[in-house]
C-alpha cells in the first residue's frame, strides 16, 4: 500500500504518452501548446511503474494529454507495462484510428479497456469539433476494438452548446454495437450553457432508453444500465466534482513531469531525478516521498478546469 500523509491510498497514476495529436479539439490544452522536446524515455517510465508498482500502485491509464497511439513505441511501452508485476493497465482513450492494426495486440497485452473518442456522429459536427474528417477511423477502430474482444466504451465529450443533440444519438450507437458509453463534460470551457446530470437523464429514461440503477446504488454514483441492453452509461458534468479526500492518483506528462494533483501545482521533473541513475532504494524513497507531497485542499477537485498557484511546486526530496 502506498499512503500519503493525509490517509489516502495512491494506487493510480495517470499517463500522457505522445503529447501530440491530430486532432485540433477547442477544448484539449494538446494543440495550444508546443509539443514536448523530448518525450519522457520508455525506459525511465518502466523503471518508475516498476518501483511504484512494488511500493502498491496497481492501475495505469493512458489518457490526455495527446493520442497514445500517436507515440512511435506505444507497443513496446504497452507491453513493458504489462510485464510489470502487480500492475495492471486499466484504459486507454484514443482516436481510434490505429486500432484496426494493433487492437488484438492491445488486447493480448491485458489493457482492461479501451475508450474510443467521438464527439459526434453528424461527420460535419465531427470535423468542426476536432478539426479532423475523422468519424469513419473513429468507428472504424472502435468496431476493431469490439472484434478484438476488449471491453470497448464510446467516449463523448460534452460540448456547450455544440454537440448536446448528439446525445441520443451516441447512445443509440453504443447500444446497437453493444459498447459502454462515458459522457464527459467539457470542463475546460467556460460556459453558461453547460448541461447537467438531470438534463442528460431527462433526454433519456423512459423516451429512448429506460435507464437502470444499481441495487442499493445512487444513479449519479454508478454507471447506470440501459435496460434490455448491454450497455452501461456513465455521466460526468461538472456538478459531479471528486474532492481532494477520494483523490487516489498521480498524473505523469509526456514529457515526464509528475504531478500529485490536478487542481493544484504540484509537478516533480522526472528527468532530472532519472537521468541521474539513483539505484531501486533512492528511487523507492523518492516513491515513497512523491505519495506524501500529494496535497489536501478543500477547494481543490480532481475535475477543476484551471489550476491554481495556492501551493508552489513539490519541493525536491533530498535523499
Amino acid at each position: 500500500m502506498l499512503p500519503d500523509k493525509f490517509n489516502r491510498t495512491v494506487d493510480l497514476i495517470q499517463i500522457a504518452a505522445s503529447g501530440t495529436c491530430e486532432y485540433k479539439c477547442s477544448y484539449c490544452s494538446v494543440n495550444r501548446i508546443q509539443p514536448p522536446q523530448r518525450l519522457f524515455p520508455t525506459e525511465h517510465i518502466l523503471r518508475f511503474l516498476r518501483v511504484m508498482a512494488a511500493l502498491g500502485l496497481k492501475r495505469v491509464r493512458f489518457l490526455g494529454g495527446g493520442e497514445p497511439l500517436e507515440r512511435v513505441d506505444i507497443l513496446e511501452l504497452l507491453t513493458g507495462v504489462s510485464s510489470i508485476k502487480n500492475l495492471y493497465i486499466e484504459s486507454l482513450s484514443t482516436n481510434g484510428k490505429r486500432l484496426p492494426e494493433c487492437a488484438r495486440f492491445i488486447k493480448e497485452l491485458g489493457v482492461r479497456k479501451i475508450y474510443v473518442h467521438i464527439p459526434a456522429l453528424d461527420k460535419g459536427l465531427f470535423k468542426s469539433i476536432t478539426g479532423v474528417d475523422g468519424l469513419d477511423s473513429a468507428i472504424a477502430g472502435l468496431d476493431a476494438a469490439v472484434a478484438s474482444g476488449i471491453h470497448t466504451s464510446v467516449k463523448m465529450p460534452l460540448v456547450p452548446g455544440v454537440n448536446y443533440g448528439e446525445i441520443e444519438k451516441i447512445v443509440d450507437f453504443a447500444v446497437q454495437r453493444e459498447v459502454d458509453v462515458l459522457l464527459v463534460d467539457a470542463m475546460s470551457i467556460p460556459s453558461k450553457e453547460r448541461i447537467t446530470f438531470e438534463e442528460i437523464i431527462a433526454k433519456l429514461d423512459g423516451k429512448r432508453h429506460n435507464l437502470e440503477k444499481p441495487e442499493g446504488e445512487a444513479l449519479m454514483k454508478e454507471a447506470c444500465r440501459i435496460e434490455g441492453a448491454k450497455t452501461h452509461l456513465r455521466i460526468i458534468t461538472s456538478e459531479m466534482k471528486r474532492t481532494c479526500g477520494e483523490c487516489n492518483r498521480l498524473w505523469l506528462s509526456a514529457n515526464g513531469i509528475l504531478s500529485m494533483c490536478n487542481g493544484l501545482v504540484t509537478d516533480l521533473d522526472l528527468n532530472s531525478i532519472l537521468d541521474e541513475d539513483p539505484t531501486d532504494n533512492e528511487l523507492a524513497q523518492w516513491g515513497v516521498k512523491i505519495a506524501l507531497s500529494k496535497p489536501m485542499h478543500e477547494k481543490a477537485y480532481c475535475h477543476k478546469p484551471k489550476k491554481t498557484r495556492e501551493q508552489t511546486s513539490a519541493p525536491r526530496v533530498n535523499n
